[in-house]
This record gives structure tokens, sequence and C-alpha cells, in this order.
């Protein structure tokens, strides 16, 4: 998933399902941040304190050029301690550890996962670490059939990549366009995440095929998981509200009211800033039930460049008190959680 749903769709999916807005921009922001963050310096306050930050980014698979300069590292800390925990969450489905760390939709891993959070409501960073939650827990929707360690079940036949063809020439072009790139360069189809696949499984209109190289054939209408994505968000997210507000909070609406015109976003084709604007044309109607628009998402988190910029300005209160802070509290703390205490429960060691 890219930033159209990672950011905006989750804030669209907290703000109706209860939450303020404020705290659905932080959610929303917790989300889109973990696949912008890789800075892991010190961060020292003028008192002496400091944090190291934490990378929960998984480079290879948000862009082309992403993709383009970080896969020959094939970095196994990458694997184990960022994409396992963030972005492809085992399924455990299978007999071998291969087949287990799989990614799939849904999965009992994922739900025990989110239920966890949604208990620490009321705790601190507990926005944050619900946003961090919320986008591993939507990637299984989009990443399932892939796995974060390098392993032979992800590789794909590129050769065996069928799109729909009623998708806009153009975008299908731009697709294939960064799959000849990642191709000339690094030749046979990675055997990382969803890398043989590249954008492929990001983009929530495509309806796509293709052919492990083992001989099993996926068939995929992204609009159908994404939009499955939204709806599980919407009822987890009602779920949180009820735990941090009160468990008389109530929806702004219903989520039978939107999912007509989520569908509608979901099956838009274009690239991801035309999606952006989808969801923020949704969200102004949706002011009908109270829901605000969001602020932008930057392309570079700001929380985490003005943490930077004021890097020995900061007071002990002051650095506790900022939300990018908070984010490296909430993902240090869901990194341990998932590779320590819920894998570790269904007999999954990964680090």
């Amino acid at each position: 998933m890219q930033y159209d749903m990672h950011y905006y769709g989750t804030y669209a999916m907290a703000a109706a399902a209860g939450i303020p807005k404020a705290d659905a921009e932080i959610i929303a922001y917790s989300a889109q941040t973990v696949d912008d963050q890789n800075f892991e310096d010190l961060l020292a306050a003028e008192t002496g304190e400091g944090v190291y930050g934490i990378a929960t980014a998984h480079h290879p698979l948000a862009t082309a050029e992403r993709s383009l300069s970080r896969f020959a590292r094939r970095d196994e800390d990458d694997c184990r301690l960022v994409w396992v925990p963030f972005h492809f969450l085992p399924g455990n489905q299978g007999v071998t550890f291969k087949e287990r760390v799989v990614a799939r939709q849904d999965s009992q891993v994922a739900q025990e996962m989110m239920d966890h959070f949604i208990q620490s409501a009321a705790g601190p960073f507990a926005l944050q670490s619900i946003g961090v939650a919320a986008h591993t827990y939507a990637d299984t929707f989009s990443h399932y059939g892939f796995s974060g360690i390098e392993s032979r079940l992800n590789c794909v036949d590129p050769d065996s990549i069928v799109t729909e063809l009623a998708h806009h020439a153009t975008v299908i072009g731009v697709l294939k366009e960064k799959w000849s790139a990642f191709e000339a360069r690094f030749g046979a189809a990675p055997e990382l995440g969803h890398g043989a696949v590249l954008t492929y499984p990001d983009q929530p209109y495509l309806e796509w095929s293709f052919t492990y190289v083992n001989g099993t054939k996926e068939s995929r209408k992204n609009q159908q998981t994404y939009f499955q994505a939204c709806s599980r968000l919407y009822e987890y997210f009602m779920s949180f509200a009820k735990a941090r507000y009160g468990q008389d909070t109530a929806p702004a609406v219903s989520f039978s009211q939107i999912e007509e015109r989520i569908r509608a976003v979901l099956a838009y084709a274009a690239e991801a800033p035309d999606r952006v604007e989808q969801w923020k044309t949704a969200l102004r109607d949706w002011g009908v039930y109270g829901i605000e628009v969001c602020r932008d998402y930057q392309a570079r988190n700001d929380w985490l460049d003005d943490l930077v910029s004021r890097t020995g300005h900061l007071s002990f209160e002051e650095l506790q008190a900022h939300p990018a802070f908070g984010f490296y509290r909430a993902a240090t703390r869901h990194r341990d959680y998932v590779l320590r205490d819920l894998l570790p429960k269904f007999d999954i060691l990964v680090a």
C-alpha cells in the first residue's frame, strides 16, 4: 500500500469510526510514517537525554527508486527486524518455517496483534501504537502471499504478470517501466518481499495475475482486498475508540453509509497523488457526518524533520511530548512485541 491508503484511507476509517480529528491524524501519521522512517541516529536533548531512531521503512518496495537503490544489500537485519514485524506479518500457515512466515490476509496472528494494542488504548503513545499496528494489519491485505525474509517462495515468473486490459494505458505503462528498470539492473526475480512483482500489490484499483516460479497461479483484484482492509480497520478503530473514550462512544457514520464511496475511491485508476484527491473529496463530502478533512501528509514526514531540526534545543519534557518521540516508542514496542511475544506464541522465531 502507498500513502493514499496508509495515511488518507487510515484517517478516513478512524474519523468515520468516531475518533476525533486530532487523534485520527496522529494515528494516520503514524501509520504512514512506518513507510518513511529510516532515521537511526541519536537525537540528544540539551540536558543530555537522547533517543535513537528506529528503522521501520521497507525501502525496496515503497517506490521504484528505493527498489533500485537498496535491493542489492539484501540486509538480513532489514528482513527480520523491519520487514517482518512492520510489513509482512507472518500468517502462520503451512509446515516449514518459510511457509509459515508468508503473510496472509487478516490472519489470526494479525487479529491478535490488533486486539493487543486496543487493550492499551488508554496508555501512553497509544495513538501512535494503534497507527503502527494499523499499517502492519492493512499490509496483510496487500502483501499476502509474500514474506519479509529472503525466500524462493517469493519468486515470480516475470513473464507471467498480466494486468486487466481495462486499466488506463498510461498507468499500466508506468508500472511496466518500473519493472523494466528493476529487471535491467538486477536480472532475476528477487527473493525479498513482493519485489518480484514490484508495486503491483500497492495499486488499489489493479486487477492482475501472476505465477510463482513453483508453478502456483494467483489472480488478484486489489480493490476487493483493499475494501476488506477498510472495513476491518473501521471495526478495529471503533473498538479502539470505545476503549479510549468510553463504551458509549459512537461512530461518526456507519460503514454501510460510506461503503459505496470507498469502493469508488479504491477503483480510481491513477497514480498515488490523484488517488489522494479522491480520498480528500470523499472526506469533504462526509462533512455532513461531522468528519473533517485531514491535514496533508508531507512527502518527508514533518514530525521527524521537526524533531531532527530541534535536536539539542529540546528539554526533557519537550522531547517526551514530541509526537515523533511517541512514534519511536510505539515502533520499538511494536517490534519487540511482534518478534518476542506474538510470533513465539505461534512457535515462530524470527529474531
